[in-house]
């Protein structure tokens, strides 16, 4: 939670002197868990222990705006806040504050006397509470619970029965073990019973601590689901979702004027920086948006914000839609060992004006102002667009414009580079060497201990090869064995970085072909080694797009789609765009973070974890 700055002594003097004054109500208290109207405030959570903290968001106010706290139902003005914004938060005390167990009302004023919003809470005793006294039908929230229970061990334990029933003598409706090292829990995370508690119907309900596996209630909390009124969201987690994942999808529910909402990862403060919106979702998407497999929440994340709008983007001044995110979203923090970038599909030209140069150039300065501690960048094929000499000269040219700033640089061969397959093979891979100073299609390194494998098209005579495929000579596939076969005796328990060009087939989007003359062989000698991430371009597909990271299963392996730097491509056709990856690599995972060259910004989309198997 924020912590804001106390006031002081005068602001308190200043807001008692407003009891003085006749408060008119002109908002009407908002619903549990409905987003707020125009200059409105929000809560974190509407019940809170009075040894703790109250957090409160608040929407358009003025610059004399204050946000006060009042017992239900009196004029009696026990807190204040003054306000230095038109938004943000506000925190209080609640046992320095003042605000012992009982029912309050917060109310934001927009100026000294015009009252904007108010909001219901409850302040109570007891060791054991849910965040709410009424959820809104599908939502989820927070249990919350004392030192006792968080002692207790793996035993402890919450049921979730009807208000009426008798826990010594029903089965919970679900229940689940209280995690290690924490005095709060998910509610979707209480899934025992094959339920969920975002699928409980609407009706009246008590949540039960038990302290032991077969031990008596210790605690019990009532509490109510409600169908509510207006627009409201919900995430709903994959069963299929991995450990620290946030795979699963967002559903907002109600009647809206709005055409559109925009989607973005925030905190109790507001909105992620450096974070570009996940997307955005219509009715004909049936107001759903999907987290793919692999997807990881940013660090920090624990809500997403849904604001109106239309195709064009949305409208940051109305108040958002929140939705309060589960805690195991995100990966463990770790200390990150080392990094790398990804760009792919330069497609630079001979014109210096060129497109598809000039994006190759915003990604490079990109990478260099927002990227300066990657270890090196690799540039995984079609390097130029048509494989012509004049654009190797472009290509050269580049390379050595930024080679003093950018990290270290390695090159893949693409199926543009050998000139579609049309040409001398022999001729373009020459080309190709000397522009980038790459000493083969096919080579390794070594970095912080870590092996690198770069696989690319020794191409056939003209004619034989279609255009976008890919040809391994039977020395290459030998080469790769020894080199997977070096890499793991160096540390069996690293993983290995395998580079190509082309994808293995059925292995993301835009895979459904083979487009590697040996792709069977070469899944094949993957196999052996589960350790192995293979990363591909070729496609153009957005790193947003589905199964652009996917875990080893099936028979393949780990693979990484990179995005594209010079246009994107979808099942619609092409469109522009400019993306590519930062790679980090921690002790037990991999995270690949999806970059927007062209806007400057982190893609909330496309953020993925890869676990290493053991």
């Amino acid at each position: 939670m924020r912590k804001a700055a106390r006031f002081s002594l005068f602001f308190l003097q200043m807001g008692i002197l407003f009891l003085t004054f006749t408060m008119i109500v002109s908002v009407p208290a908002c619903a549990a868990g409905l987003p707020p109207h125009p200059s409105e405030l929000q809560l974190n959570q509407e019940v809170v222990h009075y040894r703790g903290e109250l957090t409160l968001r608040y929407y358009n106010a003025d610059d004399n705006g204050w946000i006060g706290i009042y017992p239900a139902g009196s004029e009696e003005l026990v807190a204040v806040r003054e306000l230095d914004a038109s938004e943000g938060s506000v925190s209080f005390q609640l046992r320095s504050d003042g605000l012992t167990p009982g029912s309050y009302t917060a109310v934001l004023y927009r100026d000294r006397l015009t009252e904007a919003a108010r909001q219901d809470f409850s302040v109570v005793r007891q060791n054991f509470y849910a965040g709410q006294e009424v959820y809104d039908l599908g939502s989820d929230g927070y249990f919350y619970y004392d030192e006792d229970a968080a002692d207790a061990g793996k035993g402890a334990w919450i049921g979730i029965y009807p208000a009426d029933g008798d826990p010594a003598a029903m089965r919970s409706l679900l229940w689940g073990y209280l995690p290690d090292g924490s005095s709060q829990i998910y509610t979707d995370d209480l899934d025992g019973n094959g339920e969920r508690f975002s699928s409980l119907p609407a009706g009246e309900y008590q949540a039960v601590l038990f302290l032991s596996e077969d031990g008596e209630p210790y605690r019990s909390f009532y509490f109510s689901i409600e169908e509510p009124e207006g627009i409201y969201a919900v995430y709903r987690r994959s069963d299929s979702a991995l450990p620290n994942t946030a795979e699963g999808e967002v559903v907002l529910y109600g009647n809206s004027s709005a055409g559109r909402y925009w989607l973005y990862w925030g905190d109790e403060d507001g909105l992620l920086e450096d974070y570009l919106p996940l997307g955005s979702i219509t009715e004909e998407d049936s107001w759903t948006f999907t987290l793919h497999p692999n997807q990881e929440a940013p660090a920090g994340s624990t809500r997403i914000y849904l604001y109106p709008g239309s195709s064009s983007g949305p409208d940051t001044d109305a108040a958002p839609v929140t939705v309060v995110l589960p805690d195991d979203i995100t990966a463990e923090p770790d200390t990150m060992l080392t990094s790398f970038v990804v760009m792919t599909d330069t497609h630079v030209s001979k014109s210096t004006s060129f497109i598809y140069n000039r994006t190759f150039k915003q990604a490079m300065e990109d990478i260099i102002e927002t990227m300066p501690e990657a270890e090196f960048m690799i540039n995984l094929g079609d390097t130029v667009n048509n494989g012509w000499y004049s654009e190797y000269q472009m290509l050269q040219r580049l390379i050595k414009r930024y080679q003093r700033l950018a990290p270290e640089q390695y090159f893949l061969i693409g199926n543009h580079d050998m000139l579609l397959n049309k040409g001398d093979p022999e001729i373009q891979i020459q080309m190709w060497e000397e522009a980038t100073g790459m000493p083969n299609v096919y080579y390794s390194f070594v970095k912080q201990g870590y092996s690198f494998i770069v696989l690319g098209s020794e191409g056939q005579e003209a004619g034989e090869l279609a255009t976008d495929e890919a040809w391994f000579s039977e020395d290459q596939l030998s080469w790769l064995k020894e080199e997977l076969a070096a890499a793991e005796a160096r540390d069996p328990d690293l993983p290995i970085f395998v580079f190509c060009h082309q994808p293995l087939q059925d292995t993301g989007p835009g895979t459904n072909n083979s487009l590697i003359v040996q792709n069977d062989e070469l899944e094949e000698i993957l196999r052996e080694y589960p350790q192995v991430i293979y990363f591909s371009g070729h496609t153009h597909y957005s790193m947003d797009a589905d199964g652009v990271v996917l875990t080893a299963s099936d028979g393949k392996p780990n693979t990484v789609h990179g995005g594209c730097s010079s246009y994107l491509w979808d099942d619609d056709g092409a469109y522009d765009g400019s993306e590519g990856c930062l790679v980090e690599i921690y002790p037990d995972y991999i995270r690949i973070r999806g970059r927007n060259f062209a806007e400057g910004f982190w893609m909330g989309s496309a953020q993925y974890i890869l676990y290493m198997e053991e």
